[in-house]
């Protein structure tokens, strides 16, 4: 059977093309990018250290568009276990594993 940990959510296919992050920079500056580290801590969770290869104009763009993208808010998902009102969600209201740990 189907089960999940928290809100259970479907799947839908979507059409298109993966880029990536090592696309992007070859798509928005013509360099190249290999990833060289990924990871971190105090917010740097899911960040990733790319090495770029390419001319000096290449490496200015590369520059340019990460100036203007750092410090971007990340998405954010305004509610909690303990008000959540998701029926479908195990963890909802007295469900809330915030109301088991107090």
């Amino acid at each position: 059977g189907e089960s999940s940990v928290g809100v259970p959510a479907g799947l839908g296919v979507l059409p298109g093309e993966t880029i990536t992050e090592i696309d992007a920079i070859r798509i928005l500056s013509g360099a190249e990018a290999s990833p060289i580290a990924k990871g971190g801590v105090s917010g740097g969770e899911g960040s990733i250290v790319l090495v770029s290869e390419g001319t000096d104009e290449e490496i200015d763009q590369i520059k340019r568009i990460a100036n203007e993208v750092k410090g971007e808010e990340p998405l954010s998902f305004e509610t909690d276990c303990e008000t959540c009102d998701r029926p479908t969600c195990p963890y909802s209201g007295e469900n809330s594993p915030i109301e088991r740990i107090m």
